[in-house]
């Protein structure tokens, strides 16, 4: 079970670690139960996906149940296909001591990168911005998370920035992939 501290104390690691203060890692519980209880995110995050999911499919002539189903079963995925395929690159580094960290790390800091996205797709969403500055803002944010990402992974897995980079880049291409297939499955239903 999460308790609020723990929550409190996790959050707070990842914000350190966006402030690149590698002592933010101290934060994370990095035992197996730490990890399994960082998925916590994704329920905690959940209802902002559903904003974004309104956004993205509420002008659409899909169905809402597909939609529902569709974006539910993807949203399980997304939150466990990367942590999976990283099981043997982890191993591939001599790095599997610290794989708890690093899962626990990845999660806590979905909290992070839900707070700078979320206030940019509302932005962006509103039409408040021209097209080219919303798309520059798009741009600059989708750049600012990619590199947390890789400061996250480099500092909770211990690596050097290639290799931080290169699951940044897997993470990255799954994610497109991912989100393709959702889309292709509910438009073709």
């Amino acid at each position: 079970m999460v308790t609020m501290n723990e929550v409190a104390r996790s959050v707070f690691g990842a914000w350190r670690l966006a402030r690149l203060d590698p002592n933010g890692m101290a934060l994370f519980d990095s035992s197996r139960e730490g990890a399994v209880n960082s998925f916590f995110v994704a329920l905690l995050l959940l209802p902002f996906h559903i904003v974004f999911l309104t956004l993205r499919w509420g002008g659409e002539d899909v169905s809402p149940f597909t939609v529902l189903v569709v974006e539910a079963i993807f949203y399980v995925i997304s939150w466990t296909a990367f942590l999976v395929l990283a099981i043997p690159i982890v191993r591939l580094l001599n790095r599997s001591e610290h794989y708890f960290a690093f899962v626990s790390a990845y999660n806590w800091s979905m909290v992070v990168q839900m707070a700078l996205a979320f206030p940019t797709v509302l932005l962006t969403a509103s039409g408040a911005l021209s097209p080219q500055v919303a798309e520059l803002l798009i741009l600059v944010v989708h750049l600012l998370l990619l590199l947390y990402e890789g400061y996250v992974i480099r500092t909770a897995l211990r690596i050097g920035g290639f290799e931080a980079a290169g699951m940044v880049i897997l993470d990255f291409i799954l994610g497109i992939t991912l989100n393709g297939l959702a889309v292709q499955t509910i438009t073709r239903a």
